[in-house]
């Protein structure tokens, strides 16, 4: 007698991947994005010649690089508690591993920044230099402590402070998205419940963001107000983990109204301590997932071309270069003015030298405040996407 053999249904049975390898490509995007912004902020509007300039316009709209990293990091942050809850079941271990991923290459940024802060600040109080915004961010003896602190805990929305790292305010929402999907990964674990509560629990959680954006008079607290954006980048991994059902193509179906109805009934709003305008903010993020969900079939190939090479390459230092980029282009711009060089007469090779100067500081940065902190398997990621004969990856049932 033949035994009888039960189907499974399609739609319950997970994609077995490994990692996103063009991932990196799109942190090199990201990252060169939002450099190019804030180098081309070297232009001088009031020459005639600017709002013309193809390279201006371009990286006029670097900021929504910014948009780019927190769909990427919704979509890494949701698989290393994934593999959290499969392999450790420790929520503990999985914050610890994100402090240390984030933390201590911040920190190192952050002194850095603050020793050029007061050099500039003695320069400028001297008539060496002229006047920066960054030594401007320097504390008063009112509000230092709570600088500080929040500061060097990246809580800077939580007590109403500023950044000294211009750049910094998105790592607060960063590590508060650290924070969000660490409870829900413990109340997971503790009521020893699967990949799918938690799934569940993080799509509720965006659609619950999204409608407070369109029915409370101002936006939700930090950090919920751009948790839909974060919330994006889940979808993606929902969609490439289980390709067969629909549940992530809701999820994108009811965003993308969410999002349309928001930007008619409220073009701007004031998040994280930004004007920022809704619909091409939240849009980008939504076409951005879209774009990955489409892409992850490719990623064998994109990964092997010869033209995406470099993007890779930024890809992998781009935490640094993000930290760090804002110190040298107020150090170019210094340079500028003291030499005279006007913007007018030499932009594309102030911007040139600008973005050049920014990305070779950070991969020398990277190489000793970053690449000590970062995990064996993440290094081994790299070594891979740049073909660097090394031992294979060792098997894993979720996708990073």
């Amino acid at each position: 007698m033949t035994p009888t053999i039960k189907s499974q249904n399609l739609a319950d049975t997970p994609r077995t991947s490994g990692p996103y390898f063009s991932l990196d490509a799109w942190r090199g995007v990201a990252s060169l994005w939002v450099l190019g912004f804030h180098a081309a902020s070297q232009f001088h509007p009031e020459h005639a010649v600017v709002p013309l300039n193809v390279l201006y316009t371009l990286m006029s709209f670097g900021g929504r690089g910014v948009q780019l990293f927190f769909v990427i990091s919704g979509f890494c942050i949701l698989s290393a508690a994934v593999a959290n809850l499969n392999r450790d079941k420790n929520p503990i271990g999985y914050l610890k591993a994100r402090i240390r991923r984030i933390y201590p290459t911040y920190w190192a940024s952050l002194i850095l920044t603050l020793l050029l802060a007061l050099a500039i600040a003695f320069l400028a109080h001297h008539g060496y230099l002229s006047q920066s915004h960054l030594a401007e961010r320097l504390p008063n003896s009112h509000q230092a402590p709570l600088f500080w602190l929040s500061n060097v805990t990246l809580t800077t929305p939580s007590f109403h402070q500023i950044d000294l790292i211009g750049p910094a305010w998105t790592l607060c929402y960063e590590v508060a998205f650290y924070v969000i999907v660490g409870l829900a990964l413990w109340g997971v674990i503790s009521r020893r419940q699967d990949e799918e509560t938690l799934l569940l629990a993080l799509h509720g959680l965006a659609l619950l963001c999204l409608l407070a954006l369109l029915l409370l008079p101002t936006p939700p607290p930090f950090p919920f107000d751009l948790w839909p954006q974060f919330g994006l980048g889940i979808v993606v991994y929902d969609a490439i983990k289980f390709p067969h059902r629909g549940r992530a193509r809701l999820m994108l179906l009811l965003s993308g109204f969410a999002i349309l109805a928001l930007s008619s009934l409220k073009p701007y709003e004031v998040i994280g301590g930004h004007r920022l305008y809704i619909f091409p903010s939240f849009a980008i993020c939504w076409i951005f997932a879209v774009l990955l969900i489409w892409l992850h079939r490719h990623d064998k190939r994109l990964v092997k071309s010869a033209l995406l090479r470099p993007l890779f390459a930024v890809g992998a230092f781009s935490y640094s270069l993000y930290i760090t980029h804002i110190l040298i282009v107020g150090t170019m711009h210094q340079l500028m003015t003291k030499l005279h060089l006007s913007s007018a007469g030499y932009p594309y090779l102030l911007f040139f030298l600008t973005v050049v100067s920014a990305v070779g500081f950070a991969w020398a940065f990277y190489l000793v405040f970053e690449r000590p902190f970062i995990s064996k398997r993440r290094q081994q990621i790299v070594q891979t996407i740049h073909h660097v004969p090394m031992e294979p990856l060792p098997p894993v049932k979720e996708i990073s």
